[in-house]
């Protein structure tokens, strides 16, 4: 929880699960997370989260209201290409 030079969420890996002190898969917190689940579900919306089931149900049953689609193609996004 303090400073990183890197921070990289390792989500799910094929139906692979860890549970150690070092490294959990899948993430643990994820199914709590609307901002993690809708792109997931966009990708593959039949993903199976290792131990818990569809990601798709866990996202029906979370607020994502707050959640935009944004294209980063189009300049209006606010990227800068």
């Amino acid at each position: 929880w303090g400073p990183r030079i890197l921070d990289l969420d390792l989500l799910v890996y094929d139906d692979l699960e860890i549970r150690s002190p070092e490294l959990e898969i899948p993430h643990p917190r994820m199914t709590r997370r609307a901002f993690v689940l809708a792109p997931l579900v966009e990708l593959d919306p039949e993903l199976q989260i290792p131990g818990h089931g569809r990601a798709r149900e866990y996202l029906a049953g979370l607020d994502d209201s707050d959640i935009l689609a944004i294209d980063p193609l189009e300049p209006e996004t606010g990227f800068d290409h």
